[in-house]
């Protein structure tokens, strides 16, 4: 019976550490209302050294601590077109203070936050902690270490949102570029580009039917075989329309078809009505009149 009860006693204590974290951790949910903020949360996951956060359903935090300081890259859909006006990432430097009174939910961060290339630090002002429970991999957007980044581009469906996409790189300027489609019957097709930074994809994307465009967001995540898009439309307040799936959603790709062709994932152009977004595309990759 005894070992019985110590036994019980230890399931019950491993659950605790694994649901909840101690004083002195970054993991856990905080608030996400200075730095890149969007007024949501920021969820933190821990590996070893390695930090891994997702804000917002925004932008993304790769990071190494040391000591009670996280220091890395933010990310975030958009990449550097003229439209977006300074590069969607760069460096960030996070402090954890931990609460005199031992609680961990009475923990902040805060510090550091610069546009790549930019040279000037701007404040990330102070965060709190909204819980103490450890995240999952995918609210921390956790990257697969597994797959690969470069098998990212091909052909891909999301089965659960309809979605099908195809994904070409310009390999000399770490460029992408790809044409989606969704909405069964009523075929939707878009056009996305952007850069790709230490295997992350940002760009932007375009729908010339409706006259849509917005930001979206690419990388593999820890379970997945395959990667997850986040987007965003342009007019959306991140923090009113986050559950608003017209303005903003996340597709994570899972069927792989097969590798694509430039022209493929050109396909977008096959049309005279997208022609209003040809023109950034040209500028962009150089590649549209190689097919069409």
């Amino acid at each position: 019976v005894c070992k019985l009860k110590m036994k019980f006693l230890a399931v019950v204590l491993v659950a605790l550490a694994v649901t909840h974290v101690a004083v002195g951790s970054f993991v856990g949910e905080w608030t996400n209302d200075s730095g890149r903020a969007y007024g949501v949360s920021l969820y933190v996951c821990v590996s070893g050294s390695n930090f891994y956060g997702y804000y917002s359903e925004t932008g993304i935090l790769r990071g190494t601590i040391a000591g009670s300081t996280v220091t890395g890259t933010w990310y975030e859909g958009g990449g550097h077109f003229p439209s977006i006006g300074q590069p969607t990432w760069g460096p960030f430097s996070l402090t954890l203070e931990e609460d005199t009174d031992t609680d961990p939910a009475d923990d902040t961060i805060s510090g550091t936050w610069s546009y790549a290339g930019e040279g000037v630090s701007r404040v990330w002002g102070v965060e709190t902690r909204i819980s103490t429970t450890a995240p999952s991999s995918s609210q921390c957007w956790v990257p697969s270490s597994t797959v690969d980044r470069d098998d990212i581009l091909g052909r891909w469906s999301d089965l659960g949102s309809g979605y099908d996409t195809r994904i070409c790189r310009d390999t000399p300027e770490d460029l992408f570029f790809a044409t989606y489609t969704y909405g069964g019957a009523d075929l939707n097709e878009g056009f996305a580009q952007g850069v790709i930074v230490n295997g992350i994809y940002m760009g932007e994307w375009n729908e010339h039917v409706a006259s849509l465009s917005g930001t979206e967001l690419y990388d593999t995540l820890d379970g997945l075989d395959g990667f997850r898009i986040v987007w965003w439309d342009y007019s959306a307040d991140h923090a009113a329309d986050i559950n608003d799936d017209t303005l903003h959603s996340s597709e994570s790709y899972d069927v792989y078809n097969g590798k694509a062709t430039d022209k493929q994932c050109l396909s977008y152009f096959d049309s005279s009505s997208a022609s209003l977004v040809a023109p950034l595309a040209v500028v962009a990759l150089g590649l549209v009149g190689q097919f069409f």
